[in-house]
């Protein structure tokens, strides 16, 4: 899967380029930039199946999504006792280890390729953030904080959507190597900003990682929350994504846990 082109720097584990405007805001991306489906057990994954196939390995495609999820589901729990992001070789890996498969670590890579473009095909660009993004580029410094098993697919989804060009800086969990909410990936975060964390905001659907996370390192954290379903300040919840820029331009004072 290529990389998004974009006309600024972007490399591994992010990089930030100095612009001159201090405040900035980062997005985490699924669930806030994008919809998507997070119950990978609901998608199929027919390439993938016929993958193996190919390979003289048969699945019944029911079988093959509850090994691969049960497989996923073990190295997420890990993970979320560690905070280690894992990668896509590592599921497929995982899942060949399960399944008693002997698959070689180049079929493992082109399995987890074909699996991750099988379930990147159900994301789709919330309405309006495109734009959103567009009108506030020239006042903010805009960044990505993004939880992801895969180097490759944010930058796909953000090169598709057209926003890569705003962007100055993006850093992934998968090139980090902690997933938020591990404090240092807000840590890094500011270092790419080169800004006070004061002076940054932080944007997201998830409580302990978009909210939590943020406000502990000293930014300004607002959640996509329609349901009102967590306890934080009403000023720092957003029915929706495309209400940040009316809250942008009233912010409300950020405050510590």
């Amino acid at each position: 899967m290529a990389h998004a082109p974009t006309s600024r720097a972007w490399q591994a584990g992010g990089v930030a380029l100095g612009t001159g405007r201090r405040e900035a805001v980062l997005f985490d991306v699924f669930g806030t930039l994008v919809d998507y489906q997070p119950d990978r057990s609901r998608l199929t994954y027919p390439s993938t199946c016929d993958l193996l196939r190919r390979w003289g390995h048969e699945m019944s495609p029911e079988s093959f999504v509850a090994e691969w999820d049960a497989a996923s589901t073990a190295l997420e729990h890990a993970s979320s006792r560690t905070l280690e992001e894992f990668t896509m070789f590592d599921a497929a890996t995982s899942f060949a280890d399960a399944t008693g498969l002997p698959l070689s670590p180049a079929q493992c890579h082109e399995l987890a390729a074909t699996f991750l473009d099988e379930w990147q095909a159900h994301v789709v660009p919330i309405a309006g953030v495109a734009d959103l993004l567009t009108r506030l580029a020239p006042r903010f410094r805009i960044g990505i904080v993004s939880n992801t098993h895969d180097p490759g697919m944010v930058p796909s989804i953000l090169g598709g959507m057209g926003v890569a060009d705003h962007l100055d800086m993006v850093l992934l969990s998968v090139d980090h190597g902690h997933r938020k909410p591990h404090p240092s990936i807000y840590r890094a975060a500011i270092d790419l900003l080169g800004s006070p964390a004061s002076e940054i905001s932080f944007v997201g659907d998830s409580f302990e990682a978009d909210y939590l996370g943020p406000t502990r390192a000293g930014m300004t954290a607002y959640l996509v929350d329609p349901t009102s379903a967590h306890d934080l300040p009403a000023r720092n919840r957003l029915d929706s994504i495309l209400d940040l820029e009316a809250r942008l331009d009233s912010p409300p004072a950020s405050h510590s846990l």
